[in-house]
């Protein structure tokens, strides 16, 4: 008997494979905003000097934040975009085997990098990362919550960028993305955790249209 493995679907339809990757892209979500909750739960009963809320109490403000953010997301990507601009100036980004690899995401599975990659990103920097440092550099920095604030601000971003460090020289990314983290955060800390996941999401959606459509113009 020839067994095959279940793989992804190869149906000609195109609205079966958006289907697909929508449905995914739900699921690991959904997956991302339960293991925060779960964690950041487990971190205020483990350490209640460092709890907090990672996430926003009811899903109501959740989906009020969420459509919030994915409004602010398309002035945000344009501060990004200008950022990104200068920075590049500066630091010429380099072609590279990471960035064909960056570039086979967006063309083959661009749901992966518009909503996936936000929802987890957020989750872990904005909804762990920027949380928990806010309570340690308030007990490094005792009587100047402002200060500790921004610190962990500027530290929880500075940790998303350097994720987005490569071994190929590329300085233009990590940099990009640590402003891209800075903005990300005072959306957070403003509007909550739902917020700077729906600017990431506009912001990541509306670079890979203009990435996929340069990448066709070029080619023809």
């Amino acid at each position: 008997m020839n067994s095959k493995q279940p793989t992804e679907p190869t149906t000609s339809a195109p609205w079966g494979n958006t289907l697909y990757f929508l449905a995914r892209a739900a699921s690991r979500g959904a997956a991302c905003l339960v293991l925060d909750k779960v964690l950041s739960t487990a971190l205020s009963k483990l350490l209640p000097h460092l709890s907090t809320s990672t996430t926003e109490s009811s899903s109501n403000n959740i989906a009020k934040s969420l459509l919030l953010g994915l409004a602010i997301g398309i002035p945000m990507t344009l501060a990004s975009t200008i950022t990104s601009f200068v920075v590049q100036k500066i630091f010429p980004m380099k072609q590279s085997k990471n960035m064909d690899k960056l570039m086979d995401i967006l063309l083959k599975d661009p749901i992966a990098a518009a909503i996936e990659a936000p929802l987890q990103e957020e989750c872990l920097f904005r909804g762990l990362v920027q949380p928990v440092s806010d309570r340690l550099f308030s007990i490094v920095l005792p009587g100047q919550s402002t200060l500790a604030k921004n610190v962990s601000l500027v530290f929880s971003s500075c940790a998303f960028g350097a994720i987005h460090l490569s071994n190929d020289g590329n300085l233009a990314q990590p940099i990009c993305a640590t402003f891209t983290g800075l903005y990300l955060g005072i959306l957070k800390n403003k509007y909550g955790l739902g917020c700077s996941i729906g600017a990431h999401v506009t912001n990541n959606t509306i670079l890979c249209l203009l990435m996929r459509t340069l990448f066709v113009h070029d080619k023809n």
